[in-house]
């Protein structure tokens, strides 16, 4: 009867954990004991919380210790009246006491109308695990997933949290240079915006079957909000696709020197989420062409009833004047219906020459403005056009690098041939680097064998290194360079060598390589 009520204990949920801060948190005794009051108490909880989550999503220890430190910051910074306060102590009582509630469960009774049985909430936004700090065994404390959700309804945008989570998630672990957990995020990212475009389709495929589902109204605010907030998405995997890329640079040179098995896990993991962020552009794109889809299936949605409406219009003749002739006793009545047009003074004028007349849809001429226009295209072809040429000048500098290498081994198969007498100047040389790092990772290329495995899938031509592309394009090119049947590299630790770009404003400084066919004779 009132659906409405649904979903009522969805709501309460987060009314019963701001009943526990309000009601049951800030009104311990220690507090009432402090010189706070209730709001600058509660103040002090939801800082303290934010401080705890800061750490949880950096994956750092949140210990009682570093509790005092922020609790002194806050209260020099907020000048309170409390003198003498010890920090240890108050740390201590606001996590177990206030926020862990004396380890104390509490419990939020509300009712499940969709379920149709009372239920309660269990309300527990921190957790504790025993970490080793400084030799000793000491609690840190994280945020629960529930004290996540509490702390990011806060914010004033609620819609896309997981998605802003990832991304803040994804950000600080690649500026801590945590790779690990940042390769995990950047999926997460990837799952979330695949889901995003499935509800896209599933809203289109909805306007098809059923336009009368919504209104005008309904879907210039789907309209708007969805593809707004996919704008501001992009905006930020942008963002975090340039900072993959300068720790790449700043990583790389800081590290070059540095062989070891952590430097090359890390060089993968960088890899891997510098090309997932790469797929989620180009996904994200393919969402905006989705958004030029979906203006033009509510247009065609919407002729498609004009047009039903016209094809079924009355017909005067065949649908009154017939049934009138055949059953003439049916007019007794119209002297009733015509009586009032009749009366003095009547303004209107009822016209059986107009009434006979061919029938059109009456449209009202209103001025549009920018609010009341919301069908417009926002696909940018030029965009698009412009980073198609960028994808093909930075493959076209690729096939150069595996050109000259080839061309180097097949003159010298067997003693090989050094980058250092390949290169002196290159066009691009973050993009010589990227070439370098695949094969000093895979050392050794079976070509025949790249090439097979090539042709059975089908690959979309980003920014990054493929060689299996790169050698296919390559190969086509130049048919001499069939002859080379592998690659193998190595590296001369013993030997520095600078690579400059052509514009002389960057430089590559790495280890001697050489490059060789020795396997395959």
């Amino acid at each position: 009867m009132y659906e409405f009520l649904n979903n009522f204990h969805k709501r309460m949920e987060l009314v019963a954990i701001h009943h526990f801060m309000n009601e049951i948190a800030v009104v311990k005794e220690g507090l009432r004991q402090t010189a706070l009051d209730k709001k600058e108490a509660l103040n002090l909880l939801m800082q303290l919380l934010c401080f705890i989550m800061e750490k949880s999503l950096l994956e750092q220890s949140c210990t009682l210790k570093d509790i005092a430190s922020y609790l002194e910051f806050l209260h020099i910074e907020q000048a309170f009246d409390d003198q003498g306060v010890d920090y240890d102590e108050l740390a201590k009582y606001l996590v177990r006491d206030a926020l862990q509630n004396k380890g104390k469960p509490y419990y939020f009774e509300s009712y499940d109308f969709s379920g149709q049985n009372p239920t309660s909430y269990f309300i527990r936004l921190i957790e504790d695990r025993l970490v080793q700090t400084e030799g000793k065994e000491v609690f840190s404390y994280s945020l629960t997933a529930q004290g996540f959700q509490f702390l990011f309804s806060t914010l004033e945008v609620e819609e896309a949290l997981q998605m802003n989570f990832e991304q803040l998630r994804l950000k600080y672990a690649i500026q801590k240079r945590n790779f690990g957990s940042a390769k995990e995020s950047v999926d997460n990212l990837f799952t979330l915006n695949k889901k995003q475009i499935l509800k896209i389709q599933e809203y289109i495929r909805q306007i098809k079957e059923d336009i009368g589902m919504f209104s005008a109204r309904d879907y210039e605010e789907t309209y708007r909000t969805t593809f707004d907030t996919l704008n501001e998405q992009k905006e930020k995997h942008e963002e975090l696709y340039k900072l993959i890329l300068t720790t790449k640079e700043q990583y790389y040179s800081q590290h070059m020197e540095k062989e070891t098995i952590k430097l090359e896990e890390d060089l993968r993991h960088i890899d891997y989420i510098q090309s997932r962020l790469q797929q989620l552009l180009g996904e994200q794109l393919k969402m905006f062409k989705q958004h030029q889809t979906l203006s033009e299936v509510y247009n065609d949605a919407i002729s498609n009833i004009l047009y039903i409406g016209f094809e079924n219009r009355l017909n005067i003749e065949k649908d009154l004047l017939e049934p009138f002739e055949e059953n003439i006793q049916a007019f007794e009545g119209m002297a009733k219906i015509l009586k009032p047009l009749f009366l003095p003074k009547m303004k209107r004028i009822f016209n059986f020459n107009l009434a006979y007349a061919a029938q059109r849809i009456e449209e009202e001429e209103n001025d549009l403005d920018e609010k009341t226009i919301f069908f417009e295209e926002r696909f940018d072809e030029e965009s698009e056009r412009l980073y198609q040429e960028r994808i093909e000048y930075i493959h076209g500098v690729y096939d150069e690098i595996v050109t000259q290498i080839l061309m180097g081994i097949r003159e010298n198969p067997m003693s090989g041939v050094k980058l250092s007498s390949l290169f002196s100047r290159v066009e691009d040389v973050d993009l010589l680097r990227n070439v370098l790092v695949q094969l000093h990772n895979d050392y050794h290329l079976d070509i025949k064998a790249i090439l097979k495995g090539s042709e059975s899938h089908v690959y979309t031509p980003g920014e990054d290194f493929d060689f299996g592309y790169t050698l296919s394009r390559v190969l086509r090119q130049h048919e001499a360079l069939n002859t080379c049947n592998s690659i193998e590299t190595q590296v001369v630790f013993n030997e520095k060598i600078t690579i400059k770009s052509e514009n002389g404003k960057k430089y590559l400084r790495c280890f001697e390589m050489e490059f060789s066919d020795k396997r395959s004779q």
